[in-house]
């Protein structure tokens, strides 16, 4: 570090200079631009999202207004599944339903 007459001018100019203050101006402006960038992909994200889901729940069909009920075995299936338990089991073949409406 030169702290003479001559370094302290030199700094001063550096510090001073319209040039580097347009370079830390245009820094700034790219930075803040960029954080806005990035929160409005995350807004828009997010509620893609959540339309997304709204969306798909509802276009689903009721589940309480089906009766879903298997059809009676024709052969016998080597692999066997876990059925839950509101499911009538009734299979006919390797995973073969029939499906009616409770309306």
């Amino acid at each position: 570090m030169n702290f003479g007459r001559e370094g302290v001018q030199a700094k001063t100019e550096q510090l001073e200079s319209k040039q580097i203050m347009r370079g830390k101006w245009a820094g700034v402006l790219s930075a803040k631009i960029l954080l806005l960038v990035i929160v409005a992909v995350l807004v828009l994200g997010i509620s893609f999202g959540i339309g997304a889901y709204s969306g798909i729940l509802a276009t689903c069909p009721d589940l309480h207004a089906l009766m879903i009920m298997n059809l009676p075995p024709k052969k016998q299936c080597a692999l066997s599944l876990p059925i839950p338990l509101w499911i009538k089991v009734k299979p006919e073949g390797c995973g073969s339903f029939r499906v009616h409406s409770l309306l």
